[in-house]
């Protein structure tokens, strides 16, 4: 939605050009309406196929979009080795990747069974099944890395705050979050629990959690180098 390619674009500088890609129409159309530095050029691609050149870039930012996994979740693919041999393809031989990933968080303290459950559900840990084969799991994209042709991989991962007070959109931004994991988890609930998730997670609830004064959470980023 451009966010980050504004900041990437910022951190280039007026010397530098950005090509931002997403396979969506949607977000190109809404990223160009929120991000209109004159060194950022949006573009529609798929990251299987990439209509750029051989060599092309110097780097490439990637963020939450490499996942490998069923099309009912939005992947590209389920099998990663296409994206990221498309990817090395258009860096140039001494280009860098970023490739990052949510990896985990906790957002219900004081509820840790509560929160355990929801995220025992298929829905909330997607695209992963149990039926999905271990090698194709983000964090052992390594070894993919190192077969795509990519030398001197590094992996960090990288831990950020959510700490009240919380303002009115950052409450918004953390219930679409609630959303987005849960919409379909909380259907598996039992009873007990269901009215839990009700009471803290609902928006219209005097136990809402985000509006406790003292809460806090965070969640958890993995970065390949």
């Amino acid at each position: 939605i451009g966010h980050i390619t504004k900041m990437l674009a910022v951190k280039t500088g007026e010397h530098g050009n950005i090509t931002a890609a997403d396979i969506s129409d949607n977000m190109i159309h809404y990223a160009q309406k929120n991000s209109r530095q004159k060194n950022i050029t949006y573009t529609k691609a798929d990251i299987n196929n990439l209509k750029f050149s051989d060599n092309s870039f110097d780097w490439i930012w990637c963020m939450d979009t490499a996942w490998a996994g069923s099309a009912k979740y939005g992947c590209p693919s389920e099998n990663p080795d296409p994206m990221l041999s498309e990817l090395i393809r258009v860096l140039r031989p001494e280009g860098k990747l970023y490739l990052s990933f949510w990896s985990s968080q906790k957002l219900l303290p004081g509820y840790p069974m509560l929160e355990a459950k929801l995220f025992s559900s298929e829905a909330a840990n997607a695209p992963y099944s149990i039926y999905c084969k271990a090698e194709t799991h983000f964090l052992n994209y390594r070894g993919r890395l190192l077969s795509a042709g990519f030398r001197n991989t590094d992996i960090h991962t990288f831990s950020e705050n959510i700490q009240a007070p919380l303002s009115e959109n950052d409450k918004k931004a953390m219930t679409l979050f609630f959303d987005m994991f849960w919409s379909e988890a909380h259907k598996e609930l039992e009873e007990e629990y269901l009215k839990m998730f009700n009471r803290i997670c609902n928006p219209a609830s005097e136990d809402f959690i985000l509006n406790h004064p003292h809460y806090y959470g965070f969640y958890t980023y993995t970065l390949y180098t």
